[in-house]
């Protein structure tokens, strides 16, 4: 999910740095390469949103320590927000983690009530968030949890994973597609990543 917080509401905390310079967006890069790219367009394509999201994040982050905001910050509750951006007036945009009472909303809960042949058996499942899913809880002790980028585990990561592909070790938590493997991410860096893995 993605919050901003107005730079309207910062007057009187220092001063007020003008609107970012406009940049070119991840749809903008994609679309120079054109229709059929091959595997070095691709990769050149990926490096560049790579780039351009590393500098639209230390930007917002230098924005934020200016004006004496964080950063990141993990709730006590597990949630997580960090600065991602600046929009084009320069509020500060961050992005936050949420997984409120997803089991409903996929229908998770009523698919595990059937005996449904669709158990993600050979299906792969990226996942990015404020952090890694934990690769050691019991629910994916099978080794299904791959950290891809090395992120440190976060609770919040761990809850999207299992809403995703919990084993059912506890049968109230099984995941929509229990035999699934999630490949876990941190949100840095988040698109130049799906690129990625959508070109492979």
């Amino acid at each position: 999910a993605l919050i901003f917080l107005p730079v309207s509401l910062l007057r009187g905390q220092g001063p007020q740095p003008p609107a970012p310079p406009l940049r070119a967006s991840v749809a903008d890069i994609l679309e120079a390469i054109g229709p059929d790219p091959g595997p070095a367009a691709r990769a050149s394509a990926v490096e560049a949103i790579r780039e351009e999201l590393s500098a639209r994040r230390a930007e917002a982050a230098e924005r934020a320590r200016a004006l004496s905001l964080p950063v990141r910050h993990e709730h006590p509750d597990g949630r997580v927000k960090e600065v991602a951006a600046l929009d084009e007036e320069g509020n500060l945009l961050y992005v936050f983690t949420h997984n409120d009472r997803a089991a409903i909303s996929t229908g998770a809960n009523i698919l595990n009530q059937l005996s449904s042949p669709y158990t993600g058996a050979g299906i792969t499942i990226g996942m990015w968030d404020g952090g890694a899913g934990r690769t050691t809880h019991q629910e994916f002790a099978d080794g299904r949890m791959v950290n891809k980028d090395g992120a440190a585990p976060i609770d919040h990561a761990t809850h999207v994973g299992g809403t995703l592909a919990a084993a059912g070790v506890v049968a109230q938590a099984r995941g929509m597609a229990f035999e699934a493997v999630v490949d876990s991410y941190d949100w840095n860096d988040d698109k130049a990543e799906m690129a990625a893995r959508g070109a492979s």
